[in-house]
């Protein structure tokens, strides 16, 4: 039985490819095991997805819905539902790990 391959949810390393950090290879470090050492300080910025249906038609219908990315720290990636929803989560994961990816950047310099 081959058990999946973790994979960091901030950089990408998994279990054979591990990040390279000044005391030697990563490793994980919550129970999720989608988080690495080297990684750590976006551990708190989790985020929450949520959909916006606040703009109505004149008859009370949903005319838009947003798909919404809010984090701990206050950032807010919003994301129009008018694409095709594959391409609208893509856009949305990018974006959450960009801000990941600079909240380690900012924690290590």
């Amino acid at each position: 039985m081959n058990a999946r391959e973790r994979t960091c949810r901030v950089c990408g390393c998994t279990d054979r490819n591990a990040c390279r950090t000044d005391d030697g290879p990563c490793f994980w470090i919550d129970d999720r095991d989608d988080l690495c050492s080297a990684c750590a300080p976006a551990a708190d910025h989790i985020v929450s997805m949520t959909r916006d249906y606040r703009r109505r038609g004149p008859h009370g219908q949903v005319v838009a819905v947003t798909h919404v990315g809010t984090c701990r720290c206050g950032l807010v990636v919003r994301q129009p539902a008018t694409v095709p929803p594959i391409l609208a989560h893509e856009q949305m994961d990018a974006a959450i790990r960009a801000h990941w990816q600079a909240v380690v950047a900012e924690a290590a310099s």
